[in-house]
């Protein structure tokens, strides 16, 4: 087991990516927020790894569209893509490899800056434990509540996004005075940092 804390203790999860490639049969990636292709899907279409996706549906658009789109130009049985509400997992599985479980979305943010929390198990410690099994039951579970992602579903995915980016830009200043408030200390996130760094600074 591998516990992933970015910043914290230097280990990320585009290790796993950087070098899964070979050994990685399929993907299965539940993740409710996505704001950044080039993490995995792009990795999964560029490496010809089959992906089955599962996003959260919700009025806030938590799967951009320009991802949704991705999926319908792509039009390929290997790489399916469905939406579900009541949905907040954060699980991805290298099949062959090992899976993710923690808190991190698919955002450039979430892999490098935030303060995420996450373990990475491989897959000799996920038969040991049956771990394999309970994400087994886990994605069945899950696929049988989600819609897959159609022409008609991304249009009215797409109108609300469009909808949010008015509002939003209506509401740009008071978003900018309510994050400037002196009340919370104001600072960008860990910088990226390798895990020999962050033994030395732990150590000390």
């Amino acid at each position: 087991m591998r516990l992933i804390l970015n910043g914290i203790n230097g280990r990320y999860l585009r290790e796993i990516t950087d070098n899964a490639a070979k050994t990685t049969d399929y993907v299965e990636a539940a993740v409710a927020y996505v704001t950044d292709e080039a993490l995995l899907f792009d990795w999964c279409w560029d490496n010809n790894i089959p992906l089955r996706f599962w996003g959260r549906f919700g009025d806030s658009v938590p799967v951009s569209v320009r991802i949704l789109r991705s999926f319908l130009t792509r039009t390929s049985p290997n790489f399916a893509c469905k939406l579900l509400t009541h949905f907040h997992a954060k699980v991805i599985w290298w099949h062959g490899v090992g899976a993710y479980v923690g808190s991190a979305n698919l955002s450039d943010p979430a892999w490098y800056g935030n303060i995420e929390a996450g373990c990475f198990f491989d897959e000799t410690e996920m038969e040991a434990s049956t771990m394999d099994i309970q994400l087994r039951a886990f994605f069945r579970r899950i696929d049988e509540n989600a819609a897959p992602l159609t022409e008609e579903l991304f249009k009215v995915i797409e109108d609300r996004a469009k909808e949010l980016q008015r509002l939003a830009e209506q509401d740009k200043s008071q978003r900018e005075r309510f994050r400037g408030t002196t009340a919370i200390k104001q600072w960008k996130g860990l910088l990226r940092e390798a895990a020999n760094t962050a033994a030395e600074r732990q150590k000390n």
